[in-house]
């Protein structure tokens, strides 16, 4: 079982290596129309009382995504 987790782990992360390398090549457009989006109008709404949103996102799967998604939508820092 451990052996087959090991496995999985290093599938994973070489899936998120490629990944990341197409998203720095790919033009915005085409990385966003990929891009699935869970909970958007609950972040526009958010957005639109003018008071900020935090975001807390792991570094699960291609997280940069979602920071070229945050901005595009308006002004960002990341921590």
């Amino acid at each position: 079982q451990r052996a087959q987790l090991h496995a999985q782990v290093l599938r994973s992360t070489a899936r998120q290596t490629l990944e990341v390398l197409r998203t720095w090549t790919r033009p915005p457009a085409e990385n966003l129309a990929r891009l699935q989006r869970n909970g958007q109008a609950l972040y526009d709404a958010a957005l639109a009382s003018g008071r900020g949103v935090i975001v807390a996102a792991p570094h699960f799967g291609n997280w940069e995504l979602l920071n070229q998604w945050l901005s595009e939508r308006g002004p960002i820092a990341i921590v």
